[in-house]
């Protein structure tokens, strides 16, 4: 038999064999004892809390579904055991682990850590998750999990990495945030250094919130499984979930993983779709190429057969006739498709030399494909001279050193019209004619839309931040000014009494004088003289003070809310002045104001974030919880443990409509823009709580029910 017929059975027994994998699905029966039987029987409901925004694995989508991989897996567990799964939507994570710890609900989905082992049942894993590091575009520095050494990432409450850290990488800060979105936007904002998260659910909230300053540097070396966590004493779930997990066939289970993380997103050069056609494309290339190679290989075994077997000279010419036009059909093949992509696509030699050329790359310079291939790139552009031709070589020389592919985000093509664009570059070594790579093979894809788009982005987003500042600014100032205004009407009451004494006091001071000059004085005018001077002092000294008390208050207010410097003092102290600056304003209106604390409460942090926080707080109670009414009463109430200060605010204002508690911290947003309301107040507040004293707020409220905020801040505040 002929090689080539014995290579053409070999070929389609194999395909046989491939086709029969694709197509072959089994399926597995599950068999649950009588316990687990009886078990679903009595818990027919099991009460399942999703991360909401944990995307491709769960999440909520915008019509307040919960989709993902994991959904999926749950109506399949629910099929196989008749098991209902009832969402309960938890707006932070951190919260559905506590409920899950107090046996609130059934089942959530966890990775299995040393701390959570002994608080929680876990099952098998059922999905693995590479976690990669994510940093801003124009960060050089951070090329791995050590170059975060002494540097801070963000990461959300109650997710695994954060022990992963703490244990591991224990000179690695973190900064906590409630969601991934707060996480994402504090390194695209610079807040931190990085973020070290799984590949899927980046690129997903990258792609969901268009953030365009993002990459992606390597696999982090760190991976995790996802697994069901349940109550440490359902020992039966864990044991039905288990069952009904492997009785899922793999093909079924990628079919679930697959429908969500192939998902086409809205820029086609983001997707996974793309790194495919990328991918085929270049397995394409090196096939063909290959290809080429054993055809050429071939026809020289061919060759050196006829010179060795002059009986089989016609056969092995019509051989090599044969071999040279399928030979040729490869390499038209080759040069169509590459033709019909539309990025640029190109190889060179490790002297800088073109091999390929694809025609979007050679009609960027005004050329044919075979006007450019055999030379280099100072031969075709005049601009370019040796030392930048050298670069190249130089780079492209350090890739085949490497065996590593490399991806360029942003390199600038010119060509001889002064016509340049920004191009994001993939570049993978290839073997030709040779057993080891020789040869660069490059994709280039046209991101100047994208670039300059991203760029208007960033101006706009520090546009926008400054004018933010801007605004928190001139609402400090402008609280002061308030404060202003109370002390100098509440100033006017003891200085006017004082002054009246000192007119009295001026009074009888002459009239005494007088009497001792005309020498009619008697001792019980000399008393009554001396009583009325000690009346007139006393009402002098205690209104005398109790305006230096109201001004020294209002001096330690205003410097407080202008310095930003951190010290140690009584954050008692820090609301009693803020309510005395304030009393001219909820005193006048019949408001009152109840402060409860085990004072004192001496702590480490800056004075002048807590001022403004009560002060914007009781101002927001006057101006809008208590329009259009007296009588309103504020209760402030401050509790101390060993790390934390736990602040609960309430008014028994008019309250809000949840469609106005929703939007409460967004910047700009006020109902009373038509009387001079910026909209910041309420989120200065929040940025002052979260971002400058690394703590939690909580707002809640109901129509005529009032307002209530629950704060929760560090007594030692750490940098």
């Amino acid at each position: 038999m002929r090689r080539s017929a014995r290579l053409r059975v070999v070929f389609q027994t194999f395909s046989w064999i491939v086709l029969f994998a694709l197509f072959s699905t089994i399926y597995a029966d599950v068999t649950f004892t009588k316990e687990e039987m009886n078990w679903m029987e009595e818990h027919p409901v099991i009460k399942y809390a999703p991360d909401l925004n944990y995307p491709p694995f769960e999440f909520k989508d915008s019509d307040d579904t919960i989709k993902g991989i994991v959904p999926d897996y749950l109506k399949r567990i629910s099929e196989i055991t008749g098991l209902e799964f009832e969402v309960a939507e938890y707006a932070i994570w951190n919260d559905a682990l506590e409920s899950l710890k107090n046996n609130e609900i059934d089942l959530v989905t966890a990775s299995e850590t040393g701390d959570r082992k002994p608080v929680y049942g876990f099952s098998e894993s059922f999905i693995d998750i590479p976690a990669v590091i994510v940093v801003r575009q124009d960060n050089p520095d951070i090329r791995s999990m050590k170059d975060l050494e002494g540097k801070t990432i963000s990461t959300v409450n109650g997710w695994f990495i954060n022990e992963v850290v703490r244990d591991q990488f224990k000179t690695i800060n973190t900064k906590v945030f409630d969601n991934m979105d707060q996480a994402l936007n504090a390194v695209s904002l610079g807040e931190v250094d990085a973020i070290v998260v799984n590949l899927g659910t980046a690129s997903y909230k990258i792609q969901e919130n268009r953030i365009l300053n993002l990459k992606v540097i390597e696999n982090s070396g760190i991976s995790y499984s996802l697994s069901f966590a349940v109550r440490k004493e359902h020992v039966l779930l864990l044991s039905i979930l288990n069952k009904s997990l492997q009785a899922i066939d793999p093909s079924e289970a990628r079919a679930i993983e697959n429908e969500w993380t192939t998902v086409k997103r809205a820029r086609f050069y983001e997707t996974s779709e793309f790194l495919t056609v990328i991918g085929i494309t270049a397995v394409l290339i090196v096939l063909m190429w290959l290809w080429v190679a054993l055809l050429k290989r071939e026809v020289d075994k061919r060759t050196r057969e006829l010179s060795e077997s002059l009986s089989e000279a016609q056969s092995m010419k019509v051989d090599r006739a044969r071999s040279l036009e399928q030979l040729t059909a490869n390499k038209n093949l080759l040069n169509a498709i590459i033709d019909l992509v539309p990025y640029f696509i190109f190889i060179k030699n490790s002297e800088g030399v073109f091999l390929l050329v694809n025609r979007a790359m050679a009609a960027f310079y005004g050329l044919s494909p075979a006007e450019m291939i055999g030379k280099k790139l100072t031969e075709i552009l005049p601009f370019i001279d040796d030392k930048e031709q050298q670069f190249y070589i130089e780079r492209d020389r350090e890739v085949l050193a490497n065996g590593k592919e490399l991806m360029i985000p942003y390199e600038n093509f010119r060509n001889q019209f002064d016509q340049q664009g920004i191009y994001k570059v993939y570049k993978a070594c290839i073997a030709i004619e040779s057993e080891s790579p020789n040869c660069i093979l490059t994709v280039a894809v046209d991101m100047t839309e994208e670039f300059n788009a991203k760029k208007e982005l960033e101006e706009h987003q520090r546009a926008l931040l400054e004018a933010e500042l801007q605004l928190a600014d001139l609402e400090k100032k402008a609280t002061l000014g308030s404060m202003v205004g109370g002390i100098t009407h509440e100033i006017n009451n003891p200085v006017g009494i004082s002054v009246t004494a000192l007119s009295h006091l001026k009074y009888e001071h002459e009239a005494f004088k007088r009497k001792m000059n005309d020498g009619k004085l008697n001792q019980k005018e000399l008393m009554e003289y001396l009583s009325d001077q000690d009346e007139a002092i006393s009402i002098l000294e205690m209104n005398i003070n109790r305006a230096v008390d109201m001004i020294q208050s209002f001096k330690k207010m205003s410097v407080d809310q202008l310095s930003e410097a951190k010290s140690n003092f009584d954050l008692c102290d820090t609301v009693d002045h803020v309510i005395k600056s304030l009393s001219h304003q909820w005193k006048r209106q019949g408001h009152r104001i109840l402060f409860t604390s085990d004072c004192p409460i001496v702590i480490e942090s800056y004075p002048g974030s807590y001022s403004q926080v009560f002060t914007n707080l009781i101002l927001n109670s006057i101006i809008h919880g208590f329009e259009d009414r007296t009588d309103g009463t504020v209760t402030i109430e401050i509790q101390k443990t060993d790390e934390h200060i736990h602040i609960r605010y309430k008014d028994d204002g008019k309250g809000m409509t949840k469609e106005h508690l929703a939007l409460v911290f967004q910047p700009y947003f006020t109902t009373k823009r038509s009387q001079g309301g910026s909209g910041l107040g309420m989120q200065v507040i929040y940025n002052v709580i979260v971002r400058t004293l690394h703590g939690t707020i909580a707002f809640d409220s109901e129509v005529g029910q009032g307002v209530t905020c629950e704060m929760k801040v560090p007594v030692y505040l750490r940098e």
